[in-house]
C-alpha cells in the first residue's frame, strides 16, 4: 500500500474519490509557494485554529452573567452548539473539497462575525441559542480545514511536523491559552461586550485572510491548475462519514476520542474535586495545555523521521500506518498508568504534595494526549489526501456526535470509579491504535 492507493472503491464511474492521487501527496511540489510563504500560510491557519476555543471559551465563561438575565440558558445552548460543532465541521470539510479552502475560511469566519454581533442584541433566551448556534457552525470548519491546508502545503516527510505544529499550537494549546485568559478577563467585561470583542477579532480575520491568504487546493492528475468554470453548488454535508467504512480510519477516530476524552473527564474531575478557587483550575488548565504542545511537537518530528526510516528500509515503500508508530508506545506508558494515579491522588485535595503530583500528572497526560493526537490527524490527511479535511472532520465529528448523545445522560460517580474507567478506556484506545 502506498499513498496513491485508493482505501476505498468507488463502484461510481469517474475519478476515484477516496484515492490520493494529487501530486504532492506523492512528495512532488509545483514550486507555487516558497518555503517562507508556506511558513506565512501555516502561522494563519495556526491563527484561525483559536477561534473555535475562542467562540466556545468566551461563550461557557460568560455564562454566569447569562444567567443574571435569562436562568436555564446554558443545558439546551451546550447540546446545540456541540450539534452545530459537528454539522459544521462536516459541512466545512465537504464543501472545501469540491470548492477550495479559500471559501470556506471566509464563508465561516463572516458568519461568525455577523453572528456574533447579531448575539450582542439578543433580547432572550431563544435568540441568543438561535445566535449562538450559527456562531458555533461558522467556527466549526476551521480545524478541520485547516489541517486539510497544511496536508496541501507540505510533502510526507515535511508533513508530521506541519501538522504537528497546527494541532499542537491552535487545537490543543490553543484551547487552554484561550480559556486561561478568557477565565482572567470574561468575569470583569459583561457577555455583551465579550461578544462585541469576538465579532472584532473574527472581522480582523477575516480581512487577513481575504488580502494574504491563497488557495492551497492542488489539481488532481490529469487535471489542469486552472479551476474548472463550473462546480456543483450542493454537497452531500455528512458524506465525510462514509469514510469512516475504513476500519483503519474508524479506529483512529475511536482512540482519539477516548484519549481526548481521558483528558476533558479528568479535567472536570479536578474541578469538581477541588475547593472553588478560579487560580488552582487556572494552572491545571495551563499544565495540562503545555503538555499538550510539548507532545504533539514531539510526535510530528517524530512521525517524519519514522517515515523516512521505514521507507528506506522498504526499498521507498512506505505503509500510512508508520506513522502511528510515533504514538503507541510512548503514549501506552504515560496516558493509562497518569490517569489511575490522578484519580487516587484527587482523594486528598488538600495537601500540597498532591497538588504538585497532580499537576506533573496533567502535563504528562497532556505529553500523551498530545502523541496520539497529533499523528492521528497526519494518518488522517495520508490515507485520504485528496479528501484530507474530509477525514479529519469525520475523525472528530464521531467524537462530537458521541458527546452529544452522552450530554443527554446524566451519570454521577466518584472520583477513583471515574478514574478507572477512563483508564479502561484509554488502554482500549491504544489497543485500538495498535
Amino acid at each position: 500500500m502506498s499513498e496513491v492507493s485508493p482505501l476505498l472503491q468507488s463502484d461510481s464511474p469517474g475519478p476515484p474519490e477516496y484515492a490520493a492521487i494529487d501530486r504532492i501527496a506523492r512528495g512532488e511540489t509545483d514550486g507555487r509557494f516558497s518555503k517562507s510563504r508556506r511558513r506565512a500560510i501555516l502561522a494563519m491557519v495556526v491563527w484561525c485554529g483559536f477561534i473555535p476555543s475562542f467562540v466556545s471559551a468566551t461563550f461557557a465563561l460568560s455564562i454566569p452573567k447569562i444567567l443574571d438575565e435569562w436562568p436555564s440558558a446554558y443545558v439546551f445552548d451546550f447540546r446545540l452548539s456541540l450539534l452545530a460543532v459537528c454539522l459544521g465541521g462536516l459541512t466545512g470539510a465537504s464543501y472545501s473539497t469540491v470548492h477550495g479552502r479559500r471559501i470556506i475560511y471566509l464563508s465561516g469566519l463572516g458568519l461568525l462575525c455577523l453572528t456574533s454581533i447579531g448575539a450582542t442584541r439578543s433580547v432572550s433566551i431563544p435568540q441568543l441559542i438561535v445566535w449562538h448556534f450559527f456562531q458555533s457552525l461558522g467556527a466549526a470548519p476551521i480545524l478541520a480545514v485547516g489541517a486539510g491546508v497544511v496536508g496541501d502545503l507540505y510533502k510526507l516527510e515535511e508533513r508530521g511536523r506541519a501538522i504537528g505544529i497546527y494541532v499542537g499550537v491552535s487545537d490543543l494549546f490553543g484551547a487552554t491559552v484561550v480559556s486561561f485568559v478568557a477565565g482572567l478577563v470574561a468575569p470583569r467585561l459583561s457577555w455583551r461586550t465579550a461578544q462585541l470583542i469576538l465579532a472584532a477579532v473574527s472581522f480582523l480575520t477575516f480581512a487577513m485572510m481575504f488580502s494574504l491568504f491563497p488557495e492551497t487546493t492542488q489539481p488532481r492528475t490529469g487535471e489542469t491548475s486552472q479551476p474548472p468554470t463550473w462546480r456543483r453548488f450542493f454537497v452531500n454535508p455528512l458524506r465525510p462519514l462514509s469514510l469512516l467504512r475504513s476500519p483503519s480510519l474508524l479506529a483512529v477516530s475511536v482512540a482519539g476520542m477516548a484519549i481526548l476524552s481521558s483528558g476533558q473527564v479528568l479535567f472536570f474531575l479536578m474541578i469538581f474535586e477541588f475547593p472553588p478557587d478560579p487560580t488552582i483550575h487556572r494552572v491545571f488548565v495551563l499544565s495540562a495545555g503545555i503538555g499538550y504542545l510539548v507532545g504533539a511537537l514531539l510526535a510530528g518530528r517524530a512521525s517524519d523521521k519514522i517515515i523516512i526510516k521505514r521507507k528506506q528500509h522498504q526499498d521507498g515503500v512506505w505503509y500510512p500506518e508508520d506513522r502511528l508508530r510515533a504514538s503507541l508506545s510512548k503514549a501506552m506508558f504515560s496516558v493509562p498508568p497518569l490517569v489511575l494515579i490522578l484519580g487516587l491522588t484527587s482523594q486528598f485535595p488538600g495537601r500540597k504534595g498532591g497538588i504538585i503530583l497532580i499537576l506533573l500528572c496533567l502535563f504528562v497526560n497532556g505529553v500523551g494526549i498530545g502523541i496520539i493526537r497529533g499523528p492521528s490527524v497526519t494518518y488522517a490527511v495520508d490515507v485520504v489526501h485528496s479528501r484530507s479535511a474530509e477525514a479529519v472532520a469525520a475523525v472528530d465529528g464521531l467524537r462530537f456526535l458521541v458527546m452529544l448523545l452522552l450530554s443527554f445522560v446524566n451519570i454521577s460517580t466518584s472520583g477513583r470509579i471515574t478514574s478507572i474507567a477512563v483508564t479502561l478506556s484509554a488502554l482500549f484506545a491504544l489497543l485500538a491504535l495498535g
